[in-house]
């Protein structure tokens, strides 16, 4: 233009003419080429795209829509359906921060969703069906010029084979999400109503490997594409119903540049990432030219009246070559003595590096880059300040909201598709928003209005990455526990206490049985005493009246009965016996006798160790 150029010496100059438009992309293909540049190139933006990408990416939201007429499927079957084929399938929360990598580096994101194909071959004399997957070629088949020949296993006749293709998604084939790749895609655009059409070639590689008959292709690749790869500059016309064009907008006069194309976030900061790899450029210059001093050593000053009398001794040649043995020798054996006939001057040149380097500058251009894309410092360096970082980062997220919102119509694409092909229930699918600048008082007005009712406590608690539902059951679970520990507690103390109530002072039957102990462990031998006579167990009632005896005669009887049971040798069988007609009686008996057992083995015990003194 002519308003931009100055004339001075009859040469014209241009003070708007850069480096950078020198190398300016003139096409979306080398736009294209300098984003995967700087995305394979660059380390700290590569990490800076990564963790602004991911940093959106958080739980999955699936609410039920549709009409659901039967009464077995709840909303939350619906979503845990959802959500399990989503998450353990799909794999789609990796799956959005790849996308979001792609989305900020390139600008575009191009994915299909298909059901996978098992290819089988159909006899047509008999109609015997073979899975192609089992199949060996050049063993049971031949591939040549788009058809597959070979025995039948059925009736044994050499044949061309049908191709059938099953693309029913089941739980051994489900759906697969396809990335497509921006150099085989072609996109007619209608800069009139913004309508595009998309066709993709394929690949030269690709179209080699399909002619070849190699299996992993023939096996497991779409028919349409094996049919293109025999058709000469064949573009096959991709489904707009599964295709799905992710792409950042711009002004409408730049769109009609684009051609249906996105423009990556970088391309506004060319001539900044240009200044950048210069900076990395002369970087690596003085790295290598000024980070190890080069050492040099020269006869040293040996002059008598102003003549150098080292001089005459040795010439320059076989002064370095002295040297350059000295210094081999060394190497080979660092603690070797040398000997030099001439003094000797070291020096060192270079190894300024350290002042050299542009640290400053080549961190103001990082963040100026950074900053001029929207995304923050500390991405580059996956760290935070800790002090106030509430203002950086809510700007952040507001600038970046339409990049969620893209996000979200993706996911709620791949729901759409999922209802489609797999015949299930319409779901609304979005991308739980949350935020690491939430601050305490929207905390507390969050959980305030879920205990007045106001909301749901899921919505208080999903920010803080709580699932309430899970929550609950955990609460329901450990109040269950908490009840039967205490329950179990109770039912101890209260066996305990009425043992302690029924426990006499002294049993004579303990008496006489510590004596016989004693008696044995003396020397004295085991008296003889006759056998108590068995008698049977007492009536439940109450003497002299009726009905449930009280706890009091329980314990009489207890005591009573504790007395006749210790000796006799039928002592099981009647307990046993009473278990059976008395349970609390037997209760009460059976803690009398465990105690009577411990207080004779404490006596004999005892006894033991006064007799070893």
């Amino acid at each position: 233009m002519a308003s931009n150029t100055l004339r001075t010496d009859g040469i014209s100059h241009n003070p708007f003419q850069t480096f950078t438009d020198a190398i300016w992309p003139l096409n979306m293909m080398q736009i294209f080429e300098w984003s995967l540049w700087m995305w394979q190139r660059n380390g700290p933006f590569r990490r800076a795209i990564r963790n602004t990408a991911r940093y959106f990416v958080n739980d999955i939201n699936i609410e039920n829509i549709g009409n659901n007429d039967s009464q077995t499927k709840t909303d939350n079957d619906i979503k845990q359906k959802y959500l399990t084929y989503m998450k353990d399938v799909l794999r789609i929360q990796d799956l959005l921060g790849t996308i979001g990598d792609e989305f900020l580096t390139i600008g575009n994101v191009m994915t299909s969703i298909m059901p996978q194909v098992q290819r089988n071959l159909v006899c047509p004399h008999c109609g015997t069906i073979s899975n192609l997957a089992k199949l060996q070629k050049g063993v049971d088949y031949t591939w040549q010029k788009k058809t597959f020949a070979g025995t039948c296993k059925g009736c044994k006749k050499k044949v061309t084979f049908e191709v059938l293709d099953n693309t029913d998604p089941t739980d051994d084939r489900p759906l697969k999400i396809y990335r497509w790749g921006y150099e085989n895609i072609n996109i007619l655009y209608n800069d009139i109503t913004s309508d595009c059409e998309y066709h993709y070639n394929i690949s030269k590689t690709t179209k080699a490997s399909i002619l070849a008959g190699e299996e992993l292709y023939l096996q497991t690749t779409p028919w349409i594409f094996i049919e293109a790869a025999f058709t000469d500059n064949a573009a096959i016309k991709l489904d707009r119903d599964s295709f799905f064009h992710l792409k950042t907008e711009d002004l409408a006069e730049m769109s009609k540049w684009y051609k249906g194309w996105g423009a990556p976030e970088f391309l506004a900061n060319f001539g900044q990432i240009l200044r950048l790899n210069m900076l990395d450029r002369y970087n690596e210059a003085i790295m290598m030219d000024f980070i190890i001093p080069t050492r040099v050593i020269s006869p040293g000053p040996g002059t008598t009246s102003g003549v150098d009398v080292t001089r005459g001794m040795m010439g320059g040649s076989q002064f370095a070559s002295m040297v350059k043995g000295m210094v081999e020798a060394t190497r080979a054996n660092p603690t070797m003595w040398h000997v030099s006939p001439v003094p000797l001057q070291y020096q060192m040149i270079g190894g300024e590096a350290k002042s050299l380097v542009p640290v400053e500058l080549l961190e103001w251009q990082y963040s100026n880059m950074l900053s001029a894309m929207g995304v923050p410092m500390e991405f580059k360096m996956t760290s935070f300040q800790t002090s106030a970082p509430t203002l950086g980062l809510r700007l952040f997220e507001r600038t970046w909201s339409n990049y969620l919102l893209g996000l979200n119509r993706w996911l709620q694409w791949v729901a759409d598709q999922i209802s489609a092909k797999m015949r299930w229930e319409k779901v609304r699918a979005s991308i739980s928003r949350t935020s690491f600048v939430e601050d305490d008082m929207n905390k507390q007005v969050r959980l305030q209005l879920a205990m007045n009712k106001q909301i749901s406590m899921q919505t208080a608690l999903s920010p803080l990455g709580i699932d309430a539902k899970e929550e609950l059951k955990k609460i329901m679970e450990e109040e269950q526990d908490r009840a039967s520990i205490m329950l179990e507690a109770q039912k101890e103390q209260e066996g305990s206490e009425m043992i302690r109530s029924v426990m006499p002072q002294m049993q004579p039957g303990l008496m006489s049985a510590g004596m016989n102990m004693q008696s044995a462990m003396s020397g004295g031998g085991v008296p003889q005493q006759p056998a108590m006579p068995q008698q049977p167990a007492m009536p439940m009632g109450t003497p002299g009246g009726s009905g449930d005896p009280t706890m009091q005669e329980l314990a009489v009887q207890a005591e009573d009965m504790a007395q006749q049971l210790y000796a006799s040798p039928n002592r099981r069988s009647q307990l046993i016996e009473l278990g059976k007609t008395n349970p609390e009686l037997h209760a009460l008996v059976k803690a009398k006798l465990s105690k009577m057992d411990s207080q004779v083995a404490g006596a004999a015990v005892t006894q033991a160790k006064s007799g070893a003194q």
